[in-house]
């Protein structure tokens, strides 16, 4: 989440402003991951970013919730049914990733970059 929310901040710079600056990078290593999801969603305001950063945070708060939990993940992945469990929510986790770093790069040069 840490390095995933950072690009997504930093795309969303470059497309707010064309360019990403030094200060930029010293705002977003300021902001923690879920922090960074709120700034990018409320300076883009792009319905479908806004979307996939909710399910993003949604995930990772479930993930820190499981992370919590008696035994946490190696309770959880103790198990066939855990692991099965543990393998839907990464693979939902990383279809919210993906949509939101095509939703906020929006194709720009730099979300191309990002990507290559």
């Amino acid at each position: 989440m840490t390095c995933f929310s950072g690009l997504l901040f930093l795309l969303a710079k470059f497309r707010l402003q064309k360019t990403v600056t030094k200060e930029d990078g010293l705002q977003m290593i300021g902001l923690t991951p879920v922090a960074r999801l709120d700034w990018i969603a409320q300076e883009l305001r792009l319905d479908e970013a806004t979307r996939s950063l909710s399910e993003m945070k949604h995930l990772y708060t479930q993930f820190q919730q499981s992370r919590s939990q008696d035994g946490g993940l190696e309770t959880l992945l103790s198990t066939p049914s855990g692991r099965g469990q543990a393998r839907t929510k990464a693979g939902e986790f990383g279809k919210a990733v993906h949509d939101a770093l095509n939703s906020v790069g929006g194709g720009t040069p730099f979300h191309r970059m990002m990507t290559v």
